[in-house]
């Protein structure tokens, strides 16, 4: 895992700070509370093909509930959990192109199975940087 860029970040109300991993107690819409240990990496990738973004955990799930991407050229972007499809091709025609989602953990954008590694695949040898938000979780 490598510390996040920025000095501090905030995504729907929950701070990540550069570098830390912080337990973070988030109030649900209902009137209860989620303990989960929040984890930070970066996407700091140029190779065309297969990325790691996130390595596996054994036993653990890779749930993503946020992320930041740009891109520096054309190029298109697949998320994937080892050798399997988390989305479909998502194509970037240019330099600054990008995307950010976040929900509020317990949910989560995407997730790879038990002992999986989040990966980003690349069609092109192309700068991506950003940075992605998760915990890891058990199987279920």
């Amino acid at each position: 895992m490598k510390p996040c860029p920025l000095p501090s970040l905030q995504l729907h109300g929950i701070n990540v700070l550069k570098g830390h991993t912080d337990m973070v107690r988030v109030a649900g819409p209902e009137p209860q509370t989620i303990s989960k240990s929040l984890k930070t990496a970066l996407i700091d990738h140029g190779a065309s093909g297969d990325n790691t973004i996130v390595a596996a955990v054994t036993g653990k799930r890779i749930k993503v509930y946020a992320v930041l991407l740009v891109v520096s050229g054309a190029v298109n972007c697949r998320w994937k959990r080892a050798t399997t499809n988390i989305t479909g091709d998502m194509n970037f025609g240019g330099k600054g192109e990008g995307y950010a989602m976040a929900v509020r953990p317990s949910a989560f954008i995407m997730a790879t199975g038990a002992g999986e590694a989040l990966i980003l695949n690349l069609s092109a040898a192309v700068a991506v940087d950003g940075l992605v938000c998760y915990w890891d979780d058990d199987s279920t």
